[in-house]
């Protein structure tokens, strides 16, 4: 009676460890031929990949069987999968599905080039991500590298399209750039969904030493990087409230040229008016027996107009001179926390 009980103890303690270890269970399943020599060698790449993200694949247990296999393969493929592919993992009680398929397609020089397929399944997930890599001259190492940085990438992908793990990047000041396993994140101050694991970050600013971080992101935890960045050496950041006096000054100077050269066309005006009046011979009425000039030279009116503009000329450029020489302008320039109040001129 008592060896009865044990047996039957036992029983269910293996059914229940059992039960217990299925509904933790993951799977690889295999769109074709699982025992031809390339897809024991993808499968094989891939279930180790997975694996080392905390999968739990069990090597030699089929999940589904042929028919299974085939519905679950239409069910990615439908319009809307989500429910379907559900509907087929629940009873297995499986937590996620990676599919895996081998084709081949013809080079332009004829050659073989064997394309995988993978795409990563989800219960109640509205989105399944799936890729294609491509192995040219797909030898056994090549097969298994190409198969495990595909579903590397879809791993990844799967990871920030899950909104779990995010990371929080800011800077002092603040418009930097962010790049991400070199990869352009935007710009401080952003925050971004990251895969869970090791990430670099790199803050960057012109006139600022780059700044490099190593993070790791957490699922569930919000990963945060906050810089205060440090400028280059010979680096000077432009001070408001200079650049508005210096280009007061500026003005000022300019000003000054322009009385000048204002000063200098009076001046000239007046000298060829002065000519013209000395060049000036009116008309001469002579007696019909002697010869009448050919020519007059009647410069009266211009010389006397160039004399006038000239004075006027070279007198606004004298006012307009002793005027910047001693003028002032208010100056308000904003600083940092305030603004700077002042008058700028030339004296």
């Amino acid at each position: 009676m008592m060896m009865r009980v044990l047996s039957i103890l036992c029983f269910l303690g293996i059914a229940a460890a059992s039960s217990t270890a299925r509904a933790d269970t993951d799977a690889v399943v295999f769109s074709g031929d699982a025992n031809a020599p390339d897809a024991k060698i993808a499968m094989t790449a891939a279930a180790t990949r997975l694996r080392a993200a905390n999968w739990q694949v069990v090597d030699g247990v089929p999940v589904f069987n042929q028919k299974e296999t085939a519905a679950f393969l239409q069910c990615l493929s439908s319009v809307e999968p989500s429910g379907c592919v559900s509907g087929l993992m629940r009873p297995k009680k499986l937590r996620r599905v990676a599919v895996l398929s081998l084709s081949d397609e013809r080079n332009p020089d004829g050659s073989v080039l064997r394309v995988v397929t993978v795409s990563l399944a989800f219960p109640d997930s509205k989105s399944f991500p799936v890729d294609r890599g491509f192995c040219d001259h797909c030898v056994a190492d090549v097969l298994g590298s190409t198969t495990t940085t595909l579903v590397s990438e879809l791993l990844n992908r799967a990871a920030v399209e899950s909104e779990h793990t995010a990371l929080k990047v800011s800077s002092v000041p603040a418009g930097a750039g962010v790049v991400v396993d070199n990869e352009p994140a935007g710009a401080t101050n952003v925050t971004m969904y990251i895969a869970p694991g090791p990430h670099t970050v790199e803050v960057t600013l012109e006139g600022y030493k780059p700044e490099l971080r190593k993070i790791e992101g957490v699922e569930g935890q919000t990963a945060e990087v906050s810089i205060v960045l440090q400028k280059q050496s010979g680096s000077v950041a432009p001070n408001p409230a200079l650049s508005t006096a210096a280009a007061v000054r500026d003005t000022r100077n300019q000003t000054p040229t322009l009385a000048y050269v204002a000063m200098g066309l009076g001046g000239a005006a007046i000298v060829s008016g002065g000519v013209l009046l000395l060049l000036n011979k009116p008309p001469v009425d002579a007696p019909r027996s002697q010869n009448q000039p050919r020519v007059y030279r009647e410069t009266l009116v211009p010389g006397v107009a160039l004399l006038a503009g000239g004075v006027a000329v070279g007198i606004g450029g004298y006012i307009w001179w002793r005027h910047t020489k001693s003028s002032t302008a208010p100056v308000v320039a904003p600083i940092p926390g305030g603004a700077l109040a002042g008058v700028s001129g030339t004296f």
